[in-house]
């Protein structure tokens, strides 16, 4: 038996199990954890197997991102959203490449802000990060 959290999303029963005890408990209740625990309950990957995934098939995501915001760190800006980096990614491959495909996953952004601080000294809490709960990286 399925329920609707809100409409498009059905949980099943462990899903909804899971977010009463971490509600019921005064926990709280971490979105990106709680996807994890759909796909995880579907059979799916969670986001961190994934992020690794497109991390190692796409290892030029990684450095790009660092030279972009050391760029703006070293012009002076203090504080960036990874978020802007990544739109910026997104228009500047699409004009080099004349406007093929190519896919940046909104949902890898908070894993590369964390994967950019932890590269380079430089950056560190040069991005805003919540935190997290879910295993694996940062």
């Amino acid at each position: 038996m399925l329920q609707e959290a809100r409409p498009g999303l059905a949980l099943g029963p462990a899903a909804l199990l899971a977010l009463s005890v971490a509600s019921a408990g005064g926990e709280e209740v971490n979105q990106l954890d709680f996807v994890d625990l759909i796909f995880q309950q579907n059979g799916k990957k969670s986001i961190e197997d994934r992020w690794l995934e497109f991390h190692n098939t796409n290892p030029h995501i990684g450095p790009m991102l660092v030279d972009k915001a050391l760029q703006l760190k070293r012009s002076g800006v203090k504080r960036w959203g990874i978020k802007n980096l990544w739109e910026v990614m997104r228009y500047d491959y699409r004009i080099r490449t004349g406007g093929k495909t190519y896919k940046l996953n909104n949902d890898y952004t908070a894993l590369y802000a964390r994967w950019v601080m932890d590269c380079e000294p430089e950056l560190e809490g040069f991005f805003e990060t919540r935190k997290r709960t879910a295993k694996g990286v940062g």
